[in-house]
């Protein structure tokens, strides 16, 4: 599997190089949406998102929102990879590079990842 596009800091968070314009391959698009699940999972995410809630910042409708796009997106990327036998540096399609764009944004958001944009080959 390709794993250029991840690498984790000191503080575990990933970073993700992701754009409109640079699609990932399914296979590393399906492992950052589990890497997120895991994150969204674990009892220190949960505590953090109360915390956030309780001084303020409207993050709980974040959590679950993204938490659910995350597990039907990679649901779905699954099921395609199957379905047509898909290798992992299959790049994925337009409609569903935005969703994951948006899962990514949450993630952000929710301070589980860093996502910075795809570096440019000359």
């Amino acid at each position: 599997m390709n794993l250029s596009h991840t690498r984790k800091d000191s503080h575990m968070r990933r970073t993700v190089e992701c754009d409109e314009s640079t699609p990932l391959g399914i296979g590393v698009a399906i492992e950052h949406l589990n890497y997120i699940i895991d994150a969204l999972n674990n009892h220190i995410g949960k505590k953090t998102v109360k915390v956030y809630n309780f001084i303020g910042i409207s993050s709980l409708k974040d959590y679950h929102l993204c938490y659910n796009h995350a597990v039907r997106l990679c649901n779905i990327l699954k099921a395609r990879q199957k379905k047509y036998d898909l290798s992992d540096d299959t790049p994925i399609e337009t409609v569903y590079l935005g969703l994951m764009l948006s899962v990514l944004n949450k993630a952000r958001d929710l301070k589980i990842i860093h996502l910075i944009p795809a570096r440019r080959t000359p």
